[in-house]
């Protein structure tokens, strides 16, 4: 052969095909191999091997407008853009919605997007007319490495479809696998979907093999796998084209609620509180979707309600109380469940009066019918009823039930239970509000000081406690304590709860007040603005605290 040769692999995709025995056995001439196949790179020289990603931006939009036969103006180059977002700048995809908006009359770069959502099928199967006669659709192209992969690869790819496409942790699959609770409603033992999950996730139990799952995904470039947070992404594109090849969407649908619903912790510790915040894009994804069991109502709740999205909360608790009652009867613990969770979101919500009628029926069911005077639960409901009566300014309704809670809490669960400090850090709250501040100050420094030890620092709860010890320094008139604790309560909740929840909101809006009294009028002005406009985006323009927010901005 002559000495300058080249001999070019085109997507040389197939695993089963040996490329060694296509190419000539001599010390000269060039090969290019482009593939799908990791694995490929192993035949490249050292230094010789390029891996491609997406288009970036840029080029992204360059090529759409090109095969759009679109010119560069601004306005083109802004629709252009949303358009490759939304395909993630994934090269043929990128062409060939340039390629369908040329070729279709009706069909714009305003109108793609919301085309792409109603015709998505029908756009991933358009072929481009070519000059050099490429073939391949965006899903035939995906399909080609989606055959090669084995049964039990094929459905956990599909699994992850319903979830969102970026972060997936893998922990969620072993949380399911582990877990030993009755999730199994009456009627719905023989459901395939249910039997389905449990073959599915002995993948994911010590004898499995989810790592042989994750490099089979892996070889044909289908995953990004990031080994230090253990977690999967895909392309949106490759997570569309993946929805595409479900025949039976209810099924694995119902199989993703379950399988999160097993997988969502529901407890307080600082370790539960931080896996259900990784969940929270995933629980958006499934609530899109229909639910069907109290657990996975219960779960979508307790990940939102995380996230201090309130009205989202309310609907879906709505929904779990009128399943419960239908399904199970009044007197059912699911359904005192559901009750009580809905009269806290009305609180949350600043619906008291709805949150103190639920409140009072769930106290009288579970103390007097069905699970008594000294049962946790029932301790629980009586500590809410007083929280309702805090929040209505019914102080001394509040006192009285509150004192009463906080000791059958140390008799019934010890001093240092969750549950207990709950009841001490209400209290405190009352003393506050009743003037009570020698009190309200003593409790505080103590609910603080043992959920520090109970809870750790940045747990929800001791962030709470810090926040109430800083609102009780500013009734006595401490304002430099305060503005010390305010300081370090907000930094520590956009960085635990992220800038937008209402608990960080609270923090902002108590540090504004006591910039206020302070003298540090600039400084609470510009507080209260951004308040107002997180509050009215967060809560809604009529919460109680958006009000607040607007009374504040006119002091």
């Amino acid at each position: 052969m002559h000495k300058d040769w080249l001999l070019i692999f085109d997507n040389a995709d197939d695993p089963k095909v040996d490329l060694s025995n296509y190419i000539p056995q001599c010390d000269h001439g060039n090969v290019i191999i482009t593939s799908c196949l990791t694995e490929v790179h192993q035949m490249a020289s050292p230094g010789f091997h390029l891996n491609f990603s997406d288009l970036e931006k840029s080029e992204a939009v360059n090529l759409l407008l090109k095969h759009a036969h679109e010119d560069l103006s601004n306005d083109n180059q802004q629709l252009a853009a949303g358009i490759v977002d939304a395909l993630g700048c994934q090269a043929l995809a990128v062409a060939t919605a340039g390629a369908y908006i040329t070729s279709n009359a009706t069909c714009t770069l305003s109108n793609y997007l919301s085309l792409f959502k109603r015709k998505c099928k029908q756009l991933l199967h358009y072929k481009m007319k070519s000059l050099d006669g490429y073939q391949k659709t965006v899903f035939s192209a995906f399909q080609l490495s989606f055959d090669q992969l084995s049964s039990p690869t094929k459905l956990f790819i599909q699994i992850c479809a319903f979830f969102h496409h970026t972060a997936i942790p893998v922990e969620l699959f072993y949380r399911a696998a582990a877990f030993t609770g009755d999730d199994i409603e009456p009627g719905e033992e023989e459901h395939p979907a249910v039997k389905e999950l449990k073959d599915f996730l002995l993948l994911f139990t010590p004898n499995g093999s989810w790592d042989d799952t994750i490099d089979e995904l892996s070889r044909l470039s289908l995953t990004m796998y990031d080994a230090s947070a253990k977690a999967l992404s895909f392309h949106s594109i490759l997570h569309i084209c993946v929805q595409e090849t479900i025949i039976d969407k209810d099924r694995v649908n119902h199989m993703t609620q379950l399988l999160l619903a097993r997988a969502t912790p529901n407890g307080i510790t600082d370790a539960d509180y931080q896996f259900r915040w990784l969940l929270i894009s995933h629980a958006e994804c499934i609530h899109q979707n229909n639910h069907s069991t109290f657990l996975i109502y219960d779960c979508l709740g307790r990940i939102f309600n995380d996230a201090g999205l309130w009205i989202k909360v309310e609907s879906i608790r709505k929904r779990a109380l009128m399943y419960c009652e239908h399904h199970f009867g009044k007197h059912h613990l699911n359904t005192l469940t559901s009750m009580s969770n809905l009269a806290s979101t009305y609180r949350d919500l600043g619906q008291l009066d709805k949150a103190e009628v639920l409140d009072k029926e769930t106290f009288k069911l579970r103390k007097e019918e069905v699970l008594g005077e000294y049962h946790p639960d029932t301790l629980r409901s009586m500590s809410n009823l007083a929280s309702t009566y805090w929040n209505l300014g019914q102080l001394d309704k509040a006192e009285v039930l509150e004192k009463e809670t906080f000791k059958l809490h140390k008799k019934v669960l010890g001093e240092h239970h969750p549950n207990t400090l709950r009841s001490m850090n209400n209290l405190a709250s009352i003393y506050r509000d009743l003037g009570q501040l020698d009190k309200a100050e003593v409790l505080d420094k103590e609910t603080l000081k043992l959920r520090k030890k109970v809870l750790r620092e940045h747990h929800p709860d001791t962030l709470t406690s810090m926040s109430n010890l800083a609102s009780t320094y500013w009734n006595l008139g401490q304002l430099d304590k305060a503005e010390v604790l305010d300081k370090e309560i907000l930094k520590l909740r956009k960085k635990v709860l992220g800038e937008h929840h209402p608990d960080t909101l609270t923090s902002m809006n108590n540090l504004a007040l006591t910039y206020r009294d302070l003298g540090q009028l600039d400084k609470a002005e510009v507080l209260d603005k951004e308040i107002l406009k997180l509050h009215k985006k967060v809560l809604g323009e009529h919460h109680s605290d958006t009000l607040i927010s607007i009374s504040n901005l006119h002091i």
